[in-house]
């Protein structure tokens, strides 16, 4: 449907490998012509993400009370996919929604106690970007998603 939608809208996806277990990369590959964020590219993933009208990701963490997800970095998963095209597609199992930002807080120091090596950055997202300047004109999508939309997926 999202292919429908966009007619010949670009979609890049995240290279996260949890994307292709659930078989969303290949479907939109086959479906979309999407392209995958791929870290040996380098620069060629930032500009297809500009150009693109949908980034998809995979979220680590959702928040109820903010509406927002929780993204991890990494080289697979590059941050402009969430930041440049127009449209973001999170995609997050329905298990790791939390309420609010103490949970997140309690998780992420229950990892670093267990030793788990913590990614370079953590983004949470709250719905599309938004700022107004000094005459309180209000402009939507100038440093992130215009849109954002939620796919949450039972656990298996």
């Amino acid at each position: 449907r999202l292919c429908k939608e966009l007619g010949d809208q670009s979609v890049v996806i995240s290279g996260d490998t949890r994307l292709e277990e659930l078989g969303i990369s290949e479907r939109l590959q086959q479906e979309c012509n999407a392209v995958v964020w791929d870290p040996a590219k380098g620069a060629e993933n930032i500009s297809q993400a500009e150009q693109a009208k949908v980034g998809v990701v995979y979220a680590e963490y959702g928040l109820t009370e903010s509406g927002g997800v929780v993204l991890f970095s990494a080289a697979e998963r590059g941050r402009s996919l969430s930041l440049l095209p127009e449209y973001s597609l999170f995609i997050l199992r329905k298990s790791t929604i939390l309420p609010r930002v103490a949970q997140l807080a309690e998780k992420l120091h229950q990892k670093a106690q267990a030793g788990e090596r913590m990614p370079s950055c953590i983004n949470i997202i709250s719905g599309s970007s938004s700022t107004a300047d000094i005459e309180l004109i209000k402009v939507v999508g100038v440093h992130g998603p215009v849109k954002a939309v939620y796919l949450i997926i039972e656990d298996c």
